[in-house]
């Protein structure tokens, strides 16, 4: 938690003292209107959404982004616009998301990364949120990947939550684990990989993550990848 304070205190110091920069390179390269699919014109969404990322920390970067998803004219530029509203958890980031998975709910690729933001979200609501997901229609415990875009991401992408000190972010992932070894046993035991790397952690959160494994491991009929797992987690 305190390297996630000091992370973000960062991003708001660095946007505070080089906001004249970075607002006139994010200005000029939205004044580029190159073939979004050439070479230079990928160069320069990477570099115009490098400044929105700081941008958007500061008092005015919820217009900034708005402004941005309403006038962005490719798939990168909606996407940033998105992410970047719930990191900040800026108040455009419901309307933006509804927005989007209205629009493009018929794309599997892209939906996926819809997901994979939505666990991202810096809001103390998110595992309500991340809970509520996982009954969507398009959400599926059978689709790999969609499992992996929404509980991955939420336990690999959010550390401030799943490593909050409450233990909810532990309880979520170790609920998901139990329910997909008996749906896809390959991806509960890569799933489990947020659990069982504990040992860097302090004494009451590896105390938490352990009550947590051994919830699973106590599983009737545990897959054989996820026993080995935790097997050399537990000993």
């Amino acid at each position: 938690t305190n390297i996630c304070l000091a992370i973000s205190a960062m991003k708001v110091f660095l946007a505070q003292h080089l906001a004249d920069q970075f607002n006139s390179v994010y200005q000029q390269c939205n004044q580029l209107f190159d073939d979004v699919a050439s070479a230079i014109a990928i160069e320069n969404r990477t570099l115009k959404n490098a400044c929105l990322y700081y941008l958007s920390a500061l008092p005015a970067g919820n217009s900034l982004i708005e402004q941005q998803f309403s006038t962005a004219n490719n798939m990168t530029d909606s996407l940033a616009a998105i992410k970047y509203a719930a990191t900040n958890d800026l108040g455009c980031f419901k309307a933006l998301s509804d927005q989007f998975e209205q629009t493009w709910s018929t794309n599997t690729l892209v939906m996926d990364k819809w997901f994979s933001i939505q666990a991202m979200w810096n809001n103390d609501e998110v595992i309500n949120h991340v809970n509520a997901l996982l009954t969507h229609p398009l959400f599926s415990f059978e689709n790999p990947n969609r499992a992996r875009s929404l509980i991955g991401s939420f336990a690999n992408g959010n550390p401030k939550y799943f490593h909050d000190m409450s233990g909810q972010g532990y309880e979520f992932l170790t609920n998901q684990v139990i329910k997909l070894d008996n749906i896809n046993p390959q991806v509960a035991s890569r799933m489990v990989t947020g659990l069982i790397q504990f040992q860097a952690l302090d004494e009451n959160r590896q105390s938490l993550i352990k009550r947590q494994l051994e919830r699973i491991n106590s599983k009737q009929s545990l897959s054989n990848d996820l026993e080995e797992k935790l097997t050399a987690a537990l000993s």
